[in-house]
């Protein structure tokens, strides 16, 4: 018995000592395929690597016989030095290998060019604040863009709005997914949630966003919600009522796109810009106190107040001569005394205007005085440059809404301004609806009233009273307030208007001084949390979460949108059509690209099938479209990089394995492959016959493994 005992445990033995052998065989013939070589490599590769971990990958690398320099430049266009461009940091190895050896990344070179432009974005001006902006008007950027500049930041804006003609440094230049579009900007509709999405993928890798500081909104404010994403400081500055695009239905052509959610949208932005408002590194701010007053109505908050100036690049001179056209002014150029279109005659018949008539021709027989003509703005100057309105003598305002962009432009022009008093214009208001535009809408109001600052909306006298009190007109010295037409009439043969020119010149000189001050302070706020630069997010909904807790917004549900509005009348000059809202189904695409209509039956980013069908893998898309920054500080003059094609994304580690050379043979081969396991099989098959036999057997189990591994046991009898 004992010498049977001795046989089995010598050939269980021998074929255990088989299997081990096979399973470590076969164990590291995998360790050497590159695969395996190369995850180690990016474990090493993609820490920042010190001396030690850079001789450890040369000695993976050379067990191999691999050159080094191709192998680093495949790791360089993997995912994960990808991602670590995406976030600006990119590998140093990586930048090294695109300065002097750019011919390794021939056939995936946007590597080297998206990590180039994305340095030269980042080292553009670096001591100044790049602030970017998109209104859909170009008046209120124009205006305050000098202010930043001297405050010391860089001002870029992109309007997508017919007025930019008269600036063109604001026009779009590079504009991407967003636009005017007939009105439905404002509002972003008839997707707002797919649009914001798609704007956020179309700019989360853009070379010229990582530059970005912080982005101002101001026509409509509510558009910020676009920006809320990139983690970036967010300056909402409104310059018309907060309503603006989200629950409009008082503005005539912006009813086509009121729908069943306009309520639902308002409330959102209300929160949106209380937790706007909560995160330090943003400012909320308006450029009347009207609109101070009116965002602490609707959602507490307390707005700074910065007057737009609207002044140019310096205060403008006092014109002392007398002036050379006898013509009285009737300003704006826009006064809706003839809305909805613009028709001379049909404004001169208004009331209004007929009383001033009268008024002027009673003065004339009273006393016996030449009364100067007074003449539309709109009318006698379809297009006008800043010299034709200072020749005049002066300007009667007749106000349609409590604040406009051109207030400004003509009170720094220091051009003496009369406007009517606040009961004069109370009164015309509640006889004639002259004010129907101080509000855009009638929205809800969503937080408690303890200011105790009345209704915005009411038509009440001691309602109107308070907030048009409030209006731009009312807050500026050495503007002139008349009673009556007579009064306008008296006041203009008794005041000195040259001294009145000279007054407004010494108010223009402080305040733009205390307002570059007051930019500064803004800009000193944005700059805390500037540095270091933040990273911009990857994924969408996870970023508007983690930034102001805004859950996932979901599909657009179904609405039925207006195709164009009939200016004036408020309904659609086509019919009107449901839209079904597409939506980006992965939230974390890792594109560049600059289109996102059809997006999944005509993806934009470069993408192929798996074996399986099933899954997709995304790579790297660039957009036709990318920019160098400029060489000085104007922010229009970019060089356009000429766009490329790039081939089909190449996982470089499948590319390693297919073309570096090996010593030992590709295990990856399907041979390769069946002997280990044929080897693991069998060692499986091995162990459960030999488990079988010691269990059956277990009396002599310590003495066969004793006779296996030349052990020694004590001796104990066997019961």
């Amino acid at each position: 018995m004992r010498a049977r005992d001795m046989k089995h445990s010598k050939i269980l033995c021998c074929l255990y000592h088989c299997w081990l052998l096979a399973i470590a065989l076969a164990g590291t013939n995998s360790a050497r395929t590159p695969a395996r070589v190369t995850d180690a490599m990016k474990q090493v590769f993609f820490r920042s690597p010190d001396q030690y971990e850079q001789d450890e990958l040369s000695r993976l690398a050379g067990e191999r016989g691999w050159d080094q320099d191709h192998l680093v430049a495949h790791l360089c266009q993997s995912d994960e030095a990808s991602e670590l461009i995406r976030f600006h940091n990119d590998p140093p190895r990586c930048q090294e290998l695109c300065d002097h050896r750019p011919e390794l990344f021939a056939n995936l070179s946007h590597t080297c060019r998206l990590s180039g432009i994305k340095r030269q974005w980042l080292d553009w001006q670096p001591d100044k604040l790049y602030i970017w902006n998109t209104d859909l008007h170009a008046g209120p950027i124009a205006c305050n863009a000098p202010l930043l500049k001297e405050a010391g930041a860089l001002v870029h804006a992109e309007i997508d709005f017919g007025n930019c003609k008269y600036n063109r440094k604001v026009c779009k230049d590079r504009l991407k997914v967003f636009g005017y579009d007939e009105w439905r900007g404002f509002s972003l509709d008839p997707c707002p949630n797919f649009l914001r999405q798609s704007f956020f993928e179309a700019y989360k890798n853009d070379p010229e966003f990582e530059r970005v500081d912080a982005f101002i909104c101001s026509h409509p404010a509510a558009n910020c919600e676009l920006f809320m994403p990139f983690n970036r400081s967010l300056i909402v500055y409104p310059t018309t009522r907060l309503e603006f695009g989200r629950h409009d239905d008082a503005v005539d052509w912006r009813k086509p796109y009121l729908n069943q959610r306009s309520h639902v949208r308002w409330k959102e932005w209300v929160a949106n810009l209380q937790s706007i408002a909560a995160n330090p590194m943003n400012v909320v701010a308006a450029n009347s106190k009207f609109e101070v007053m009116y965002i602490k109505y609707h959602t507490g908050l307390d707005a700074i107040y910065l007057p737009s100036w609207c002044g140019g690049e310096a205060t403008w001179p006092v014109i002392l001569r007398p002036a050379s056209r006898p013509e009285i002014l009737l300003a704006p150029y826009r006064d809706n005394l003839d809305f909805p279109g613009n028709d001379n005659e049909k404004a001169w018949a208004h009331p209004i205007l007929q009383s001033l008539s009268r008024a002027r021709e009673d003065y004339l027989i009273a006393n016996s005085k030449q009364v100067p003509e007074f003449v539309r703005l709109g009318h006698h100057y379809p297009h006008y440059e800043t010299s034709d309105l200072v020749n005049h003598p002066c300007m009667v305002f007749l106000p349609y809404q409590v604040s406009v962009i051109s207030f400004f432009e003509f009170y720094r022009m220091n051009i003496p301004i009369f406007v009517p008093s606040k009961k004069l214009l109370v009164s015309w208001h509640m006889e004639h609806n002259t004010l129907w535009e101080r509000v855009y809408g009638h929205p809800a109001h969503e937080v408690p009233d303890e200011t105790g600052m009345g209704d915005p909306y009411s038509d009440r006298l001691e309602d109107l009273e308070f907030w048009i009190g409030l209006s731009d007109y009312y807050q500026y010295d050495h503007v002139i307030q008349f009673d009556s037409w007579a009064h306008l009439l008296d006041l203009y043969f008794a005041t000195d208007l040259t001294a009145v020119r000279v007054k407004m010149g010494a108010v223009n000189t402080k305040q733009r001084h205390e307002l570059v001050g007051a930019w500064r302070k803004v800009l000193a706020k944005v700059q805390r949390h500037a540095s270091p630069r933040r990273l911009m997010p990857k994924q969408f909904s996870h970023a508007l979460t983690s930034l102001y807790q805004v859950p996932p917004l979901g599909p657009d549900p179904p609405l039925t949108i207006a195709t164009r509005p009939n200016m004036g009348s408020g309904t659609p000059s086509a019919t009107k059509m449901g839209r079904d809202c597409p939506v980006i189904r992965d939230d974390n695409v890792r594109c560049m690209c600059d289109e996102f209509v059809d997006f999944w039956s005509n993806p934009p980013c470069m993408q192929e099938r798996t074996a399986a069908g099933e899954r997709w893998w995304t790579s790297w898309c660039i957009p036709n479209q990318l920019w160098f920054p400029p060489n000085g500080t104007e922010t229009h003059d970019v060089l356009q990089v000429p766009s490329i094609s790039y081939p089909p994304p190449v996982d470089p580690f499948d590319f390693i394995a297919k073309t570096m050379p090996l010593q030992a043979s590709t295990p990856n081969s399907p041979a390769s492959t069946r002997w280990i396991l044929v080897a693991v099989l069998f060692g499986l098959a091995v162990t459960v016959v030999g488990m079988s036999y010691v269990l059956c057997h277990v009396r002599h189990a310590r003495r066969w493994f004793a006779n296996c591994y030349n052990l020694v046991f004590v001796p104990r009898p066997i019961p």
